[in-house]
């Protein structure tokens, strides 16, 4: 056994929920988290809390305005004030559809600028500042100002792109990506490495999408848009045979890659906030969402927000493949003995807080929902609860959940291998056709 999976083996954490944990990547948050908490005790800086402790940060969210029309690319950039002066904190790609800005921020007063691409080297700088928000009205982040302790609504930004003006706070920001679809699921963009890095280093994952939504195609209101989640450490990549099956005539594949090591009701809130714009905003009017592992609490306690004054009319189907309901013993020992805590981790605790919400929160009668529950046959002989390899059938069939499924299907497969089954397949595309086809198709 290596060093690391020793390591990780000692700390009760070789199994995370959704696939084997990497050992390395254990260790390098350990140390990480070391170094920023001795930097942060020499210099208090805004930008190490949020990647030392982003589980206590909030999702600031508001519109952009004047740049309809306009395809420059934009950049919301927070300039925090609480340990120093004018210190660059956090940036994020405006969602070019929606015209939204979104950024992850820790407790404090900001300034927020936005900055457009106006020259398209791929580099936003000082001299492109295009509009910002009033500096003698400091955008306010903390839990006062949350409406659900997590969210907090931002401020709208009125953008002039014809009149670009300096900048007095020195910015300069490379960004690879600059939009939220791409050719292909083989794309490095959507590896499981970086699902693993979302695991371990959630603000990693946030600088590599800049965003939370990805296609393969531009979204056409006319087809049913099939969300798809993944679990923890996982990726929009373990889809593909899943979306292989999809006709794409009528239904889009669309993913929701989000840091898995973060709590589970922020990423869930995320879901829910940005699949409403998108309705509003896209004219989307039939949505599936098809989550596996972990994703499915995720997707869960989305669909319980999105459902609070009822079913949408645009909310066609719910599949969980291989959730694990009823938590997982391996997040308990972890959260007991581990000499660092991944946030998710506390939230996969059988009888936790997130969990026990969960119970207590039905979804609509209405509302098309299946499980999916994964066993190995191949296991049946091991000294181990029955299940698939990962999570026990007694987790993935918890009450009261289970019961709120209009029906659960059964598949002979691992926990990863489920996505990959023949069965799954049938059983997904069988239930989008039956409740999540384009409506008069």
């Amino acid at each position: 056994m290596s060093t690391c999976r020793r390591v990780v083996a000692w700390s009760l954490l070789a199994v995370t929920v959704g696939s084997l944990a990497p050992g390395c990547q254990y260790l390098e948050m350990v140390n990480r988290r070391r170094g920023m908490r001795a930097a942060f005790a020499r210099e208090p800086r805004l930008e190490l809390q949020r990647a030392l402790t982003p589980e206590d940060s909030f999702r600031v969210a508001g519109r952009v305005t004047g740049a309809e029309g306009r395809d420059d690319q934009l950049l919301a950039v927070a300039i925090g004030h609480r340990f120093s002066q004018n210190e660059v904190v956090a940036w994020k790609l405006v969602a070019p559809d929606v015209n939204l800005y979104s950024i992850l921020l820790p407790k404090g007063d900001y300034d927020l600028l936005v900055f457009a691409d106006l020259d398209r080297d791929g580099v936003f700088e000082s001299s492109e500042l295009v509009g910002s928000t009033d500096s003698a009205a400091l955008v306010r982040v903390g839990a006062d100002a949350s409406r659900d302790g997590f969210l907090i609504d931002g401020p709208p930004i009125a953008v002039d792109p014809a009149h670009p003006q300096a900048s007095s706070v020195p910015v300069r920001v490379e960004v690879s990506r600059s939009h939220n679809v791409l050719p292909s699921l083989a794309d490095d963009f959507f590896a499981l490495r970086w699902g693993q890095r979302g695991l371990f280093h959630p603000m990693d994952l946030l600088v590599h999408t800049q965003g939370y939504f990805f296609g393969l195609e531009a979204p056409d209101p006319d087809k049913t848009q099939v969300i798809f989640v993944h679990g923890a450490g996982g990726a929009p990549v373990e889809f593909a045979s899943l979306v292989e099956g999809l006709d794409r005539k009528r239904y889009q594949p669309w993913f929701f890659f989000y840091p898995s090591g973060l709590p589970l009701e922020q990423s869930a809130a995320v879901l829910s906030s940005v699949l409403e714009l998108a309705v509003q905003d896209l004219g989307l009017r039939r949505i599936a969402i098809v989550a596996h592992s972990m994703g499915g609490l995720v997707a869960y306690a989305a669909v319980a927000t999105l459902c609070r004054d009822g079913l949408p009319d645009w909310l066609a189907l719910f599949v969980s493949i291989a959730t694990p309901y009823g938590g997982h013993d391996a997040a308990r020992r972890g959260v007991e003995r581990a000499s660092e805590v991944v946030p998710s981790w506390r939230d996969l605790v059988p009888g936790g807080p997130f969990l026990r919400q969960m119970d207590a929160t039905p979804l609509p009668d209405a509302l098309p929902f299946y499980v999916v529950f994964a066993y190995d046959n191949r296991a049946r002989f091991r000294a181990a609860p029955s299940g698939d390899g990962t999570i026990t059938l007694r987790s993935q069939l918890a009450l009261p959940v289970h019961l709120r499924a209009r029906n659960s299907y059964g598949v002979d497969a691992t926990h990863t291998g489920v996505l990959t089954d023949a069965t799954t397949r049938e059983i997904v595309m069988r239930l989008l056709d039956e409740h999540a086809a384009p409506h008069g198709r």
